[in-house]
């Protein structure tokens, strides 16, 4: 027993240190764009001052909370009505393929706005505990001319 909880110990100080990691790294990529370092630590404003450094519109971090939104419509429907649980099911797992889209969209343009090409971008999504130091100590510096504003694609 005193085996399993030295591993739960071990695995749970791994995490909280890979997430110190990326605290740090974030809040240098964030200060680099010329906001606030600490935005990064408050929950949803971090989302905000992140869709302004990649040059989106104010409402597109809406489409981050929309799949919850959606899951909890549907858990309230199917309460009521649990006939339509497949298509609830189906649904719900279009919409979060469309938010992992978005993710991946504004990832490319994160890079994009760096001065960084396609293939870093592709670091950052499938490499991103190589990548994102880089860029949040790397030499890239950051280009707002590099975006263009509301784009979906550049």
């Amino acid at each position: 027993m005193e085996t399993i909880a030295a591993s739960f110990l071990i695995l749970f100080l791994f995490v909280i240190g890979i997430a110190i990691f990326y605290l740090i790294c974030y809040w240098k990529i964030f200060s680099k764009a010329g906001m606030p370092g600490w935005a990064i630590l408050v929950p949803v404003y971090n989302l905000y001052v992140y869709t302004k450094i990649i040059k989106r519109p104010s409402w597109w971090l809406a489409i981050y909370f929309v799949p919850n939104l959606i899951s909890l419509i549907i858990s309230l429907a199917i309460n009521s009505m649990p006939e339509i649980i497949i298509a609830s099911v189906v649904i719900s797992f279009i919409v979060y393929i469309a938010v992992i889209v978005i993710g991946i969209l504004d990832t490319v343009k994160l890079a994009r706005v760096f001065g960084k090409d396609s293939g870093f971008a592709l670091g950052l999504i499938f490499l991103g505990f190589i990548f994102v130091p880089i860029l949040a100590f790397g030499t890239a510096e950051y280009e707002i001319s590099n975006a263009s504003s509301g784009e979906l694609l550049d």
